[in-house]
């Protein structure tokens, strides 16, 4: 990829692309995208008086070798052959944000298939003639309420655990079309 960057015409095209004007929000989105991979971090180290100061540049390949040292020194030996972290990154945020919004999704449906079964019940009730069925009829509805409860409480905890997803993601500083 570093041969692709390195090509002329390849950085004047995408200068151009990046320099237009933009139409919608998704475009800016995938503009700042692009420049972000085209830009990597890196910092300098000055010294005054014994007491580094880093100051960061964008471009430069490859941290110092004083950066790279003492990142070497604080991760533990042990650290890197335990479990990694999982990254966060807009793939992890977007995958909870869906799989939370399903769960929510399933629920209501299974709410509104309860509340149809409900009113199906609540008709046979009313125009059963048998009093043995129409005994049964009221226990499958009174089954029926008691699960459109349950399920009435799912959807409220469902909607609990978006809020906390976006809460967490604010508090992460995570861009918010990550968890839209």
């Amino acid at each position: 990829m570093s041969t692709l960057w390195q090509n002329p015409i390849v950085v004047v095209v995408m200068l151009a692309w990046l320099a237009a004007p933009s139409r919608s929000l998704s475009d800016v989105s995938q503009r700042e995208a692009v420049r972000r991979r085209m830009t990597t971090k890196s910092s300098v180290v000055l010294s005054n008086i014994g007491q580094p100061l880093e100051i960061p540049l964008v471009g430069a390949s490859t941290p110092p070798p004083a950066q790279a040292a003492a990142a070497a020194a604080a991760t533990p030996a042990g650290a890197t052959a335990g479990k990694p972290e999982a990254k966060k990154d807009e793939a992890y945020w977007k995958a909870r944000m869906t799989d939370a919004r399903q769960a929510v999704d399933r629920s209501q449906a299974e709410a509104e298939r309860l509340q149809s079964r409900i009113n199906v019940l609540q008709r046979e009730v009313v125009n059963e003639d048998n009093p043995m069925k129409q005994g049964q009829h009221r226990e499958a509805l009174q089954l029926a309420m008691k699960q459109l409860e349950q399920t009435k409480l799912q959807v409220e905890s469902g909607r609990q655990a978006v809020e906390a997803v976006q809460e967490e993601a604010r508090r992460a500083s995570v861009p918010a079309g990550w968890v839209r």
